[in-house]
């Protein structure tokens, strides 16, 4: 028999097209299928977050200020650890003009990426922020 995510990695393309109509789904919203390939969570401290922060995606940040080693990282999501309270606050201290920072999941395919972000700390925003482990709660 055999498992179940290798008949839904086969059956992939029927269930993006019956998603991607009852959603309204763009092509750059479908899902990555990957088949048992573990992901490193870290987490990223100290984030800065401005207006001027949208100006380059996170994950383009990430890969841009990191000496190469961000291109390797091979992101697979990224969630702000913030409550939504915090996220309100953040919001409300943005709008004032105050700098703000976020601490951030990041999900990883290459191990060795995960373990020189753990070593070095990454480069975000023009600030060197902190990274450790993810440890579920």
């Amino acid at each position: 028999m055999r498992r179940n995510h290798v008949q839904l990695r086969e059956h992939e393309q029927a269930i993006w097209g019956v998603i991607r109509q009852y959603f309204s789904l763009l092509d750059r919203d479908r899902p990555r299928f990957h088949l048992d390939k573990p992901w490193q969570r870290v987490v990223i401290h100290h984030v800065p977050v401005t207006t001027a922060s949208g100006t380059r995606s996170f994950i383009e940040e990430l890969r841009w200020s990191n000496d190469g080693i961000g291109a390797l990282a091979d992101v697979m999501g990224v969630r702000d650890l913030c409550s939504f309270e915090g996220m309100q606050k953040r919001q409300d201290g943005l709008q004032k003009g105050i700098l703000q920072e976020a601490t951030l999941m990041v999900m990883l395919l290459n191990a060795d990426a995960a373990r020189r972000f753990l070593r070095d700390g990454v480069f975000l925003y023009g600030a060197h922020c902190r990274v450790s482990v993810y440890v579920p709660r």
